[in-house]
């Protein structure tokens, strides 16, 4: 019975997306790498050090017009193809001239940290 029920949790762990939650900026084991050039950014990123099984699936952008701030976070899982790139087109935002915003990494927390091209 506990062979068939190990089974079966195993099963579904390996099939489902599960432990979904934010990346904090102070888990990744380097600093997210930023990229501009016209009105794509690319940003690169590392995986967690406090949880090397969770992989980087997405990278939110969010904006503050009223700071002229340009907001990224992050979501990791399980099971997830590895990926560290990502990149967003900043028209898609409304953004036409990306230089004269900040950029920042939002942790779940909402602690914002300044990020460096």
């Amino acid at each position: 019975m506990k062979t068939v029920i190990s089974f079966v949790l195993i099963t579904l762990l390996s099939c489902c997306t599960i432990g979904n939650r934010g990346v904090f900026f102070n888990e990744m084991s380097e600093r997210p790498q930023l990229i501009l050039k016209e009105n794509l950014l690319t940003v690169k990123t590392a995986n967690s050090r406090e949880y090397s099984a969770l992989l980087i699936h997405a990278v939110h952008l969010s904006v503050d017009e009223a700071k002229k701030q340009i907001h990224l976070s992050a979501e990791q899982a399980l099971n997830q193809d590895f990926k560290n790139t990502f990149v967003i087109n900043l028209a898609d935002f409304k953004i036409s001239e990306p230089e004269k915003y900040s950029f920042f990494w939002i942790d779940p927390d909402e602690n914002l940290t300044k990020l460096d091209f």
